[in-house]
């Protein structure tokens, strides 16, 4: 038969009768057409309507994985009319598409860590490969393994059923693995760019290794003798050991970082001279000074420290303690001293919290290993002034507290009552209520100031850690809304690492990924998950209370293989396998779709997963009918 000749986008094509306006366009690499309905083992059905297109002479836009070329046919692929017909088209499918395109556990983790899929590798045996999974949004694995406050087994839909699954210590398991340090990062070719980094901890460290990966020279000035910042002098060794810090800092060095260290920025060298010295210049300084009690005489006492200053003094020269030691405070911080101080011999070591345990910030787990250790929770009680004697610290004063209203926080508000007042003796008390940056000579840089907020800490844009300053960036403690955890500092290098990459490169900062999540029509519930059967989960093992007196020997001894086996299969796999290549995510993130336009009510259909390979989810289905037309 005769070619005929058509005209699409203004060029004129000719081509064999019977294909369809898809079919050439595509063979003849004009445009790219979406099409979730089309296969080319199928006759055309034209039904999704992604694949619109407009043809003169036709009011309506047609599809064109189901329209023939004709002699003489014009047509148009891409206008605003025939994207914004896309658009709803795709959004009219997500309406109803009852999915998690993302795990919970992912979406809840600040720096999106992809837990499903290291899980999913640890269960395959995967080792190194679900510890490189991890690598691609935390540098810290080994780390977060053992401190992290697992903020993705606060949503992990297990909870539903029983209680979470064990997904941190999981990632305990999985970097306990030998070979886990092993080999060289992958890295881009060399850009010849430097960024100068203060601070080697886990902000810092962050953004090296992700700007190491990029091909970027990372140099960081740290002000201390060795890596870490507060992860090594705040968090104590029978929690985090050095050698685990060490080897990841040493992997993270493999990129081409470089650490200075004993270098204090605005003391031996200025942010000025970084700012020279360096194409970008990123502060993850930390939060090195402890929040005081407001009660008359702290400063004037001996024997009254903040839990910022007693933890790196006792992780630099660890010293005997005797006699009782108050820690005021409910957070890790206030666990880990009076923990550390138990270790390090008092007698009586009693924590002292105006709230009760239940409104406690603490990790769970750290007020419970902290009870066992023998520390006593003294509940709504606070200091409200110091008795002393020669200048020396006798007893705290303290008020009873009961619990009013709630405050802005959702926790219900400490009230003093009248007349409750009592004095707790004590050699040592350690105020524990929360730490704040030391920004001295890094406040400046060209003559231009930077931006503070009302806690002096450096303003940024949560989403780049870009500072009013062109070419710096600021993160974790000392940004923003201040100290933080590591998980959260971790996400501010990330984010940084990927603002200063594009600054450098002239690039764009890439956007969050579209996905869908169940969550956005309802929560789940157990109704969903009523045929789970219910198993118990596994803990971490850990060495007796006796072994722990007196030393700072690692308490958590992780899982065994049955362990990790029993938790990975606990896991529900909430996300979707596909999420990388789901031409309708794709789509949907192209055409910059309004989940909102048409929410309603979604259809929950059951899941079928009798066959052992194929696994049936109609409330994925895309209309394309292709499992009708095969059949």
């Amino acid at each position: 038969m005769k070619n005929v000749t058509v005209t699409i986008n203004g060029r004129k094509i000719e081509c064999a009768p019977g294909k369809t306006i898809l079919e050439v366009v595509h063979e003849n690499d004009i445009d790219r057409i979406p099409t979730l309905c089309h296969s080319a083992e199928l006759e055309p059905y034209g039904s999704c309507f992604l694949c619109v297109v407009e043809m003169k002479g036709r009011g309506s836009l047609v599809p064109a994985c189901a329209t023939r070329v004709a002699d003489g046919m014009e047509v148009e692929t891409r206008n605003e009319r025939i994207e914004a017909s896309r658009r709803t088209a795709l959004e009219l499918l997500l309406s109803n598409h009852y999915a998690d395109c993302i795990s919970p556990c992912m979406e809840g983790c600040p720096a999106n860590v992809d837990a499903q899929g290291y899980i999913a590798l640890s269960a395959m045996g995967q080792y190194r490969k679900a510890v490189d999974l991890i690598r691609e949004a935390n540098p810290l694995p080994a780390i977060c393994g053992r401190v992290c406050v697992r903020k993705c087994e606060v949503v992990c839909r297990r909870e539903d059923v029983d209680c979470a699954v064990g997904i941190n210590a999981i990632k305990r398991f999985v970097t306990d693995a030998p070979g886990i340090y092993d080999g060289e990062p992958s890295r881009e070719k060399p850009t010849g760019k430097t960024v100068g980094i203060v601070g080697a901890g886990p902000a810092g460290l962050t953004a090296a290794w992700f700007l190491g990966r990029k091909g970027h020279k990372a140099v960081l000035y740290e002000a201390k003798e060795r890596s870490g910042g507060m992860l090594r002098y705040g968090i104590p060794t029978y929690r985090l050991p050095d050698d685990v810090i060490d080897a990841e800092v040493e992997y993270i060095c493999r990129t081409g970082a470089e650490i200075k260290y004993n270098t204090r920025v605005g003391k031996d060298v200025t942010v000025d001279d970084l700012m020279k010295q360096h194409d970008a210049l990123f502060i993850g300084a930390g939060a090195w000074t402890g929040k005081a009690m407001r009660v008359e005489g702290e400063f004037d006492t001996e024997g009254i420290v903040t839990g910022a200053d007693f933890l790196p003094e006792m992780a630099d020269d660890p010293k005997e303690l005797t006699g009782t030691v108050v820690v005021v405070g409910g957070g890790n911080t206030a666990m880990d001293v009076a923990r550390t101080s138990w270790r390090l011999g008092a007698d009586k070591v009693i924590v002292l919290y105006r709230r009760t345990k239940a409104e406690m910030p603490a990790d769970e787990m750290e007020i419970e290993d902290c009870i066992e250790e023998g520390v006593e929770l003294m509940e709504l009680a606070a200091p409200v002034g110091i008795v002393a004697e020669k200048g020396r610290l006798k007893a705290l004063r303290c008020i009873r507290m009961k619990l009013g209203e709630p405050d802005e926080s959702g926790r219900r508000r400490p009230v003093p009552l009248e007349g409750s007042e009592f004095n707790l003796p004590c050699q040592l008390a350690v105020s524990a209520i929360g730490q704040n940056t030391v920004l001295d000579g890094l406040t400046e840089a060209g003559g231009e100031k930077l931006g503070l907020t009302k806690w002096n800490t450096i303003e940024v844009d949560t989403e780049t850690m870009k500072t009013n300053i062109d070419g710096l960036f600021a993160g974790g403690d000392v940004a923003d809304d201040g100290p933080t955890v590591v998980i959260d500092a971790i996400r501010d290098g990330q984010r940084a690492a990927r603002a200063i990459d594009a600054f450098l490169t002239g690039g764009e900062i890439p956007d969050k990924p579209f996905a869908v999540t169940k969550a956005f029509w309802s929560k789940p519930g157990t109704a969903e998950l009523g045929e789970v059967k219910e198993s118990p989960r596994h803990e971490v093992h850990l060495i007796d209370v006796e072994e722990r007196r007196g030393s700072f020997k690692e308490v958590a001894t992780g899982f065994d293989y049955e362990d990790n086996v029993h938790e990975t299969e606990r896991c529900l796999s909430c996300g979707c396998v596909r999420f990388d290549d789901c031409a309708l995510r794709l789509y949907a993130e192209e055409y910059g779709v309004d989940m909102e336009r048409f929410k309603g009510y979604a259809r929950k259909h059951k899941v079928d997963e009798r066959h052992p390979y194929i696994v049936y989810d109609p409330n994925k289905c895309i209309l394309c009918s292709r499992c009708i037309r095969t059949c």
